[in-house]
């Protein structure tokens, strides 16, 4: 049941976003408001589908960008060779 109230939850979610909701207060809204639908379900079942989204949904910090300036005409290469070990 959880998993079908953090897809149906999605959407909430993401209009809360666009709402200018962060995105830890746009997942507990949204999966708050979802909720009603299912009764049943008990705070840690609740919470558990908040943390499970944040999981998924968060940003990665290690999703990193690697910044190249390819017109820059004075850089000077300072490592050319691989280092024998």
């Amino acid at each position: 049941m959880i998993e079908v109230l953090k897809e149906a939850s999605l959407v909430l979610i993401d209009i809360n976003i666009k709402a200018g909701k962060e995105l830890r207060e746009a997942i507990s809204l949204g999966i708050d408001q979802m909720a009603m639908a299912f009764p049943d379900l008990t705070i840690k079942e609740k919470q558990q589908a908040k943390d499970d989204l944040y999981k998924k949904l968060k940003p990665n910090s290690q999703q990193g960008a690697l910044l190249k300036n390819k017109d820059d005409v004075n850089h000077k290469a300072w490592y050319k060779e691989k280092k024998n070990i």
